[in-house]
C-alpha cells in the first residue's frame, strides 16, 4: 500500500543567484530556472508519475507545470507545501546575514542538526518543527489518496532538508540541495523511507544548479 513521493526544489531564481533568502517571498524562475525544469522534465520522462503536487509560490508552480506539459496530469497546489518563512530576513543576502546574525550562526554551527533545523536566527522565522507540523498532515493525505502510486512534489529546498534531517537522520552538511534535485520516499503515511538521495538522472548532467538552499 506504499506510495512512492519524489520530492523536487523548484528551479533557479534570480533571489538564488544573489544568495538572497526567499522565504515566503513570491519569485519566479529565470530563464536558466526555466531552462532546468525543461532538463529535469526530461530526465523524470521514464518515470511513471500519476500525480504531480506543488508549493503555491511561483517558482515552484512553473517548475511543476514544465514537468506536467508533456503528461495528462494537472498540478495540484498546496500551501502547506511552502517554504520556510524566514520574517525579517527575506530579501537579505547571505552576507547581510552573517553581518546581522554572526552569534546566532556561530551557535547554530554547534549544535546537532535535529536542533540547528528549530533554532531561529530570528524570532520571526519559522521553526523545523512547526513546518513539519504544516507539511506532515499534507503528506500524508497525498499518501492516502494515492496508494502504489508514484507522485511527484515541487518543494523547497527547506523543505526537503527538513524531511532528510527528520526521517533519514542525515546531517546539515549532508542535506545541500540543488535547484531541480531532490529525494524520493517510500511511505505508507506512517512511516517515510528514504529511497533514494539525491535523485540520478544518468548522463543529464544539466539538471540542477549548486545554489545555496535559499528556498
Amino acid at each position: 500500500m506504499s506510495c512512492q513521493l519524489i520530492l523536487v526544489r523548484h528551479g533557479e531564481t534570480d533571489w538564488n543567484l544573489q544568495n538572497r533568502y526567499q522565504g515566503s517571498q513570491d519569485i519566479p524562475l529565470n530563464k536558466t530556472g526555466l531552462a532546468s525544469a525543461v532538463a529535469l522534465a526530461k530526465a523524470l520522462a521514464k518515470r511513471p508519475l500519476h500525480a504531480i503536487y506543488s508549493s503555491h509560490l511561483s517558482r515552484a508552480q512553473e517548475t511543476a507545470k514544465v514537468i506536467a506539459n508533456d503528461r495528462t496530469l494537472s498540478v495540484q497546489l498546496r500551501e502547506e507545501l511552502r517554504e520556510f518563512g524566514f520574517g525579517k530576513l527575506e530579501g537579505k543576502t547571505g552576507r547581510e546575514i552573517q553581518e546581522l546574525c554572526a552569534k546566532e550562526l556561530s551557535h547554530a554551527t554547534t549544535l546537532p542538526s535535529t536542533e540547528r533545523l528549530n533554532y531561529k536566527l530570528v524570532p520571526d522565522q519559522e521553526s523545523g518543527s512547526a513546518v513539519l507540523q504544516r507539511i506532515l498532515p499534507c503528506l500524508q493525505q497525498i499518501v492516502k489518496n494515492h496508494p502504489r502510486e508514484t507522485v511527484l512534489i515541487v518543494t523547497h529546498g527547506g523543505v526537503i532538508r527538513t524531511l532528510l534531517i527528520h526521517f533519514a537522520k542525515l546531517s546539515w552538511e549532508q542535506t545541500h540541495i540543488p535547484n531541480c534535485n531532490g529525494a524520493s520516499f517510500s511511505s505508507n503515511g506512517d512511516s517515510f523511507e528514504l529511497k533514494e538521495f539525491p535523485l540520478e538522472f544518468g548522463e543529464r548532467s544539466d539538471v540542477g544548479q549548486k545554489n545555496e538552499d535559499l528556498c
